[in-house]
C-alpha cells in the first residue's frame, strides 16, 4: 500500500496523472478503508482540474471511512473554488462540528464571508485559523485587511505587523499596511 502510494507521488510530481491514478486505484483496492489512497486520489483530481470528481472521490472516502472532519473541510474547499458557496459553507459548518480546530474550514468561512463584506464572520474564522496556525503570514496579512475593512485600524496595524514579520517580503502586505498607518494619520511611516 505504502509503495503503492509513493510511486503514484512520484507519478503525481512527473505529471504523469493517468499512472499516477492507476497507482492510487491499485492502492484503495489494496486498503479501502485507509484514508491516505483517497485523499492522493482526490488530490489528483484536483491537480488536473476535476473538482467535481475530487469531490466524489472524498465523499466515496466517507462512504468507507467513516466521518472525517478532514474530509468535508477538503469538499467545502473545492466547493468554494466551483462558485456553491452554500454548499461550501455547509461542508466546512460539517467539518467544525466535527473538529472546532479545522483550520481548512475556518480558512473557507472566511474566505466565504469576506466578499459578502461580513467582516465579524471573517474576523472570526481568521482568528481561529490562526490560534491552529499561528505563522501563517499571509493569513496575518489577510485578518489585518479584514480588520481594517471593519474600521478597526488599531488592530489591523498590529496585525499587518505580525504578518511582516512572518512574511517580510510581502509586498501586498506593506502597501496595506501603509494605507492603514495613513488612515491612523501617521502619514510619514505610511509613506516609508
Amino acid at each position: 500500500f505504502d509503495c503503492l502510494l509513493e510511486r503514484g507521488d512520484q507519478q503525481l510530481e512527473a505529471e504523469n496523472w493517468a499512472e499516477a491514478g492507476r497507482l492510487y486505484e491499485a492502492a484503495i483496492k489494496l486498503q479501502p478503508k485507509h484514508l491516505a489512497g483517497w485523499e492522493r486520489m482526490a488530490r489528483l483530481l484536483d491537480m488536473k482540474g476535476d473538482l467535481k470528481a475530487a469531490i466524489e472521490s472524498e465523499r466515496h472516502a466517507l462512504a468507507v471511512v467513516g466521518e472525517k472532519a478532514s474530509i468535508h473541510a477538503r469538499i467545502g474547499w473545492y466547493q468554494q473554488r466551483l462558485g456553491l458557496a452554500d454548499d461550501a459553507r455547509e461542508s466546512s459548518e460539517r467539518a467544525l462540528r466535527l473538529d472546532g480546530g479545522n483550520a481548512a474550514a475556518h480558512s473557507t468561512l472566511a474566505s466565504l464571508a469576506i466578499p459578502q463584506g461580513d467582516w465579524d464572520t471573517a474576523i472570526l474564522h481568521l482568528r481561529q485559523f490562526l490560534e491552529v496556525t499561528p505563522d501563517a503570514g499571509a493569513a496575518w496579512g489577510d485578518l489585518g485587511l479584514v480588520l481594517a475593512n471593519a474600521g478597526r485600524d488599531e488592530e489591523a496595524l498590529a496585525a499587518f505587523q505580525r504578518s511582516l514579520a512572518l512574511e517580510p517580503d510581502r509586498a501586498v502586505t506593506w502597501f496595506n499596511a501603509g494605507l492603514n498607518m495613513r488612515r491612523l494619520g501617521r502619514e510619514q511611516e505610511a509613506v516609508a
